[in-house]
């Protein structure tokens, strides 16, 4: 069996919210993400990682994203990052609801930026359903 590979991992800080960010692009994110355990803790149990394209982990401010080389398209990057920018928001304790969503939205923008800056080169075109005619 082959080894998988790891195409890119890089660690950033998000210095605002006092967080680190993993950002991995691998063809095993079941293999990378065990391999993180000891940063990000274990999965919940029954989490199971069949057919995962991608991944959002969480561990007090430790924050990783997965994303499988053969899937990676802006619209699964924007998912995670959206994902992400809720778990920090909820992580201290930020409301997010329509009256208070300045402070999410505008992280948002800025862990799009960061992420997409990261993993552009690997960033493949969606695959949208056909329009009706």
């Amino acid at each position: 069996m082959e080894q998988p590979k790891l195409y890119f991992k890089k660690k950033f800080y998000i210095p605002i919210y006092d967080s680190k960010l993993w950002v991995v692009v691998t063809d095993s994110i079941k293999h990378e993400r065990q391999a993180m355990n000891k940063t990000l803790g274990k999965e919940e149990p029954g989490f199971e990682f069949h057919d995962t394209t991608a991944l959002c982990s969480r561990y007090y401010n430790n924050y990783a994203l997965f994303f499988d080389k053969q899937y990676i398209c802006i619209n699964i990057v924007a998912h995670e990052v959206f994902h992400l920018t809720h778990r920090i928001m909820e992580y201290v304790s930020a409301n997010f609801d329509h009256e208070h969503h300045e402070q999410g939205a505008m992280l948002h923008g800025y862990l799009m930026d960061l992420v997409y800056r990261a993993v552009r080169e690997y960033i493949k075109p969606c695959l949208l359903p056909s329009s009706p005619s």
